[in-house]
Parts: structure tokens; sequence; C-alpha cells
């Protein structure tokens, strides 16, 4: 219910951490020099991993590779942007679905919500794109925003509905309750990886409270 994500900058790192929950978002574009053996150890775990390597920090060749390689060392799920390429897009659904990982494709919008109708049509552009769930992040400006982002639960298809910044906290303890297949949290407190993040521990004293653990 509850994915710890991380940004380790290092491989010694992302070994250290990579097996104390149960399931864990390993942001690998912050790690220099990995290599094939490296991908191999750090997915090499009981714990179920989110593989996500976001742009900007490498050309598109080498983050292809680079997931390319966490999918075949095993990770549950591997996270690719829609705006991503379409070659790039397919090449992933296609090493993935091979290699039975779950595809997770993802929006994220760090300035504000769209309107619902362009939400909703991001979310099925995920799907058609091959995605077996769709995670759409928005910066929530407002109470409305985060409703708006909440209210995309009222689909049959599996969704992570996420709202950024201070407004958008409610729909990341919301979401799971309310039908998403899980919700990001930072490992440790100082470790956030998005704005608005709610620490783990309190998500699950929250959940705790609420018997939903």
């Amino acid at each position: 219910m509850i994915c710890r994500a991380i940004i380790p900058k290092t491989v010694k790192e992302a070994l250290e951490i990579n097996r104390s929950a149960p399931l864990i978002e390993i942001r690998l574009e912050e790690i220099k020099g990995l290599s094939k053996e490296n991908i191999l150890d750090i997915f090499k775990t009981e714990s179920k991993i989110i593989a996500t390597c976001r742009p900007g920090s490498m050309d598109e060749k080498s983050r292809l590779q680079i997931l390319t390689w966490a999918i075949e060392a095993g990770a549950t799920y591997v996270d690719v942007e829609i705006e991503s390429d379409n070659d790039f897009k397919e090449e992933i659904v296609k090493v993935a679905n091979i290699n039975g990982t779950q595809i997770i494709i993802s929006y994220h919008n760090y300035d504000k919500t769209p309107d619902i109708q362009t939400l909703k049509e991001i979310i099925d552009n995920c799907f058609k794109d091959g995605a077996h769930i769709a995670k759409v992040a928005c910066f929530a400006n407002s109470k409305m925003d985060a409703a708006r982002i909440i209210s995309l639960l009222d689909d049959s298809r599996p969704i992570i509905p996420l709202g950024m910044g201070k407004e958008g906290e409610i729909t990341r303890v919301a979401a799971p309750i309310l039908g998403a297949p899980f919700t990001f949290a930072p490992l440790k407190d100082e470790m956030t990886t998005a704005p608005g993040q709610i620490a783990s521990e309190t998500l699950e004293k929250v959940y705790t409270l609420l018997n939903i653990l």
C-alpha cells in the first residue's frame, strides 16, 4: 500500500536501502556509472521494486539501457513517462511484457492540475500506450484541485492519482483507501522525492488508526 521512494546517489546506497521495505521505488538517474552487474545486484532482493529513471541527467539511449537492465534483473514494475518518445515507450513495453514486469506510465505536472477532461484523456493515453497502471501526479493549488485529482479513481482501471504540494497531501493519504494500488512516501522524512510527500511513519499511523493496513 505504501511505496517507499528513494533517489540513491551511489550503488552502495541503493544496495543498503533496497531491502528495507516490501515495496520500493528506486530512482536510478542519479547513480553514476551504473553497469549491468550493478543493476543485477540492486534488484536481487525480496522487496518489490519499481524501476524509475527520469529524463534529464543522461541521454535517452543510456536511460533506455538502464531501464532494460532493470527489467531483465527482475524489477516488479517499471515507470516510464507518457511524454517519452513513442519508440522509447514501445521498447520498454515490449521488454517489460517479455519479462513479466508491470508497466506504470506516468504523467507529472509540477505547476498545476489540468481540467478533468484533460486528465481523463491523459489516463486513456497511458493505457493506450501499454500501461498496466496509470500514474497522474499534479501540483494541487487548491482543495478543488485535490478533489479533482482523487476523483480520477472513479474508474475501473488501476490508477495512482497524486497531488503535489501542501494542498495535495490529502490525496496521498486517500488514494490507496479509495482504490489506488499504492501511494508514495519517502523512506525517511529528509529523503522526499516529490513535494507534498508524507512521511511513511505518519501514513502507517493513519492507516493503522483506520484499520486498513
